[in-house]
Parts: C-alpha cells; sequence; structure tokens
C-alpha cells in the first residue's frame, strides 16, 4: 500500500458528498480499491516509474469513473461552482487593499499588516509604473472622517479587537483554502492538495514587496524627540492605534530605481497572483454550487474584515497628518538638492 494514498476519497462537500460515495461504491469500488492497495493494472507500475506516477495515475482513473457515473445535473451544478470560484480572485481585488496602502500601515504595524495580508488574498491591481504617493493615499478631502483619539481603555479594547479578527479572518482563510485542497480535487495535479493555500499564503509576499517599495520612498522624521526604537519601543508602535499616535512628518524622496524597479514588480505580481488565483480555483472539481457559495462567502468575509480594520488605520494616519511647507532633502547617485514644495507632511512619533 502507497503511504499518503489513503486519505483521498474520504472527504467530500456536504452538498453531493452522498452522491459521490454512493458511485465510488456501485461502480468504482475496484479502482478506488486498487488505488487504495496500490496494485492497479491499468497504471505504470510504481516500483519501476515511482510513487507519484502511479498515484497520480491511479486517481485520474478513480476520477475519471468517477465523472462517467455521476449525472449530467450534478456535472453542471460542479460546472457552476468551478466558475464562480474562477471568478473569486478577480471580485476579492475589489475590495481589497493596494499595496501602497498596506505599505504605509505596514511602517508602523507591520505584524498586523502581516495578519491582514494572510486574512485578505485580495489585491488591487494598479497599472504598470502608476503609482500613487503617500502624500496623495493622506491627503484628507472634505468629507473624510477624521478619527479622534481615544482614552486608554476604549484604544486597548478596539487594538484587542483588531488582532482578534485579523487572526480570525486569517484562520479562517487557511482553513477554506485546506478544505479546497482536501475535499475536492484540483485538475492542475490531482494528487496535489496544496495548490489552494499556497495561493492564499503568497499574498504576503506581494504585499511584503510592496511595503518594502514604501519603505525606500518614504522617509520618516520625528518632531518629537525620538524615543527608544529597541524591543519596546517595536512593541510600543506596533500596538498603538494610528488614531492615538502624535502628529507624524512623512518626506517622500526623489525616485530611484531600486524604487521604480520594486513598484514595477509590485504591480506584475499582482496581476499574476490573481490570474494563479483564477487558473487554480477554476480548476477545483467536485464541489457543488451551494458549497461554492459557501466558500466565496468565507473568502469575502475576511477580505472585508482585512479591509475595513486597514481603513481604520488609514483613517487614523489621516487624522494626525498636517497640511504644512515641506522642504525635502533629496540625495541621489552623490548629489544633494534641496526641493521646496507643498504637501501634506505626517509626523511619526516611537
Amino acid at each position: 500500500m502507497l503511504p499518503f494514498a489513503s486519505p483521498k476519497f474520504t472527504r467530500w462537500y456536504p452538498q453531493f458528498a452522498e452522491v459521490f460515495e454512493a458511485v465510488l461504491e456501485d461502480h468504482c469500488s475496484t479502482a478506488l480499491q486498487e488505488f487504495r492497495d496500490g496494485s492497479s493494472t491499468r497504471c505504470p507500475d510504481h516500483r519501476r516509474y515511482g510513487s507519484a506516477t502511479f498515484l497520480k495515475c491511479s486517481i485520474q482513473t478513480v476520477l475519471d469513473c468517477l465523472l462517467e457515473n455521476t449525472s449530467e445535473s450534478v456535472k453542471t451544478a460542479t460546472a457552476a461552482a468551478s466558475v464562480l470560484l474562477g471568478f473569486l480572485p478577480t471580485i476579492l481585488g475589489l475590495v481589497g487593499s493596494s499595496t501602497a496602502e498596506s505599505g504605509l500601515i505596514a511602517l508602523r504595524r507591520p505584524v498586523l499588516t502581516t495578519l491582514l495580508a494572510l486574512g485578505a488574498p485580495a489585491m488591487s491591481p494598479i497599472r504598470t509604473f502608476e503609482y500613487r504617493t503617500p502624500t496623495e493615499l493622506l491627503s484628507s478631502r472634505a468629507d473624510s472622517i477624521e478619527i479622534p483619539r481615544m482614552g486608554a481603555v476604549p484604544s486597548a479594547a478596539i487594538t484587542a479587537l483588531q488582532y482578534l479578527l485579523a487572526a480570525a479572518a486569517a484562520v479562517n482563510t487557511a482553513h477554506v483554502s485546506w478544505q479546497l485542497g482536501n475535499q475536492a480535487f484540483c485538475s492542475l495535479d490531482v494528487d496535489s492538495d496544496f495548490f489552494p493555500l499556497v495561493w492564499s499564503s503568497v499574498s504576503v509576499v506581494v504585499f511584503a514587496l510592496g511595503s518594502i517599495s514604501t519603505y525606500i520612498r518614504v522617509s520618516l522624521v520625528s518632531v518629537a524627540p525620538t524615543r527608544s526604537r529597541c524591543l519596546g519601543g517595536f512593541l510600543r508602535s506596533e500596538f498603538t492605534l494610528s488614531a492615538n499616535r502624535g502628529d507624524f512628518k512623512l518626506h517622500v524622496k526623489q525616485e530611484r530605481y531600486m524604487f521604480i524597479l520594486l513598484s514595477w514588480l509590485t504591480s506584475v505580481l499582482t496581476v499574476l497572483y490573481i490570474l494563479f488565483g483564477t487558473v487554480v480555483l477554476s480548476s477545483i472539481q467536485f464541489v457543488g454550487a451551494e458549497d461554492a457559495l459557501g466558500t466565496f462567502g468565507r473568502y469575502f468575509a475576511s477580505a472585508v474584515v482585512c479591509r475595513s480594520i486597514l481603513m481604520f488605520e488609514m483613517s487614523g494616519m489621516r487624522s494626525r497628518a498636517a497640511l504644512m511647507p515641506q522642504r525635502v532633502n533629496v540625495d541621489h547617485i552623490g548629489l544633494i538638492s534641496q526641493v521646496t514644495r507643498k504637501e501634506r507632511i505626517p509626523t511619526y512619533l516611537y
């Protein structure tokens, strides 16, 4: 018997679980037993060609039998589910945050930003070489909501709630991705169950690149006396709401080649990430339409929760930003020049 083979065909999504189990028992019991015993006569000998080749062939044999003996109505429902899941990455992109927004929050609260990236596999794509500067993101409008500073108790409660919701969203996303890999089959590679989980997790890499490009583009200057940047200072910064920080000044430096490269790479990877998610989720088989709606809802709920937390932090940053003349020192390729401009300046206090 091949190791790790037996868990296959034991978990199904509930809508058609009884249907698939009945078909396996009535029509595909021989192929299923050969798969579990590792002794299929219809597949290459795993002792000669390797267990991976045999495993893929034996799984596909059972799946072909299952499809041949499943009614057309069930096939139609599963096809509709594949279409719905295929649209999921694009729809999530409409409610997701941009890497520039996440990069600004990561300058102060990197742990929270990482949880938000894990909880919401949703990115708002940006056009190549188009980049909204931090001053544009932090500019207040006439109808902007300003979040006032809060007392110690409500601030601690909101902070704890943020991490609780972000962690819950991350766990929910990981669990629903694990379910897709273990209770269904991905036609990209029928013997692999990690594709949905890889798709939902790799968003952290793209958001990290966006955060690095933001860090390169932005220089922070403390208005108040600078506090310690040791572990205590990091924790104080991480667990302080943006609305409760002091006014901050944000200097936007001249574009450098590294920033242009990273921002371009981030925008390209965002598009590729959405494409990869579309390919993976649209290739999911044996999921009913009702189950696909439940999966869609869980991903969407996590994305909305994470987006709400990020926008709350962005509003807090806007509330602490001040419009004042700025004199920016630009050091580029060994040349130092001074550029005078008037723009929105945030001030970070550590």
